[in-house]
């Protein structure tokens, strides 16, 4: 799979570096690292996002802990992040928070209950195409809900999930609300009606 990113990237990067002088690639992933840094010292995880950024049009991402990767992504996909509308044509893609001694699984678990559902609901009912990694916790609560709703979920040759969305989907309803929370991430502070796609046509 790490071959398969790398001659993924390596088709959309310049001479490895993520953004050279002049060259403008539109992926939000890519500004969260320093726009000289050689991509193929990045960890796989990283690669793998970046190359999930270059298909996306949409984000979805709610961090626990505020000095985090997630955190990053969601400033930079700014207001393509965390919508509350889609469309079918829409390209999203989710990351999030990995459990650690700080973030337990469980706690992650009931904050993708109260902050994810909605918006993956949002997305698979407009028929929207959702991206999301092959590692656990966040991506592995997201396959397994994207299941759930009965999405079709397919293993790219980049090495990330797709999932196509059947026509119509029985959503659920939204958990309870979470009891139990860490510090620094204030609740429900990221759904967010995302600004019209700009026409480049005359």
């Amino acid at each position: 799979e790490v071959d398969k990113i790398r001659t993924y990237l390596n088709d959309r990067a310049v001479g490895h570096v993520l953004i050279k002088e002049g060259v403008k690639l539109d992926n939000p992933i890519v500004a969260t690292y320093a726009t000289t840094k050689d991509w193929t010292k990045l960890g796989a995880r990283s690669q793998l996002d970046i190359a999930i950024g270059y298909q996306a049009n949409k984000y979805i991402g709610v961090p626990l802990i505020e000095k985090s990767q997630t955190a990053n992504y969601r400033a930079s996909w700014g207001a393509k992040a965390n919508c509350t509308s889609y469309s079918a044509s829409d390209v999203v893609m989710v990351t999030g928070n990995r459990s650690s001694n700080q973030l337990g699984r469980e706690l992650l678990k009931q904050h993708f209950e109260r902050e994810y559902k909605p918006l993956l609901d949002a997305a698979v009912k407009a028929g929207a195409k959702i991206l999301c990694g092959n590692d656990g916790d966040t991506d592995d609560l997201t396959r397994q809900y994207l299941t759930e709703l009965g999405s079709d979920l397919q293993l790219t040759s980049a090495g990330y999930y797709e999932a196509t969305n059947p026509a119509s989907v029985a959503v659920v309803a939204p958990a309870s609300p979470v009891t139990h929370r860490i510090n620094l991430v204030q609740p429900s502070q990221s759904f967010q009606e995302c600004e019209p796609e700009m026409s480049l046509g005359g």
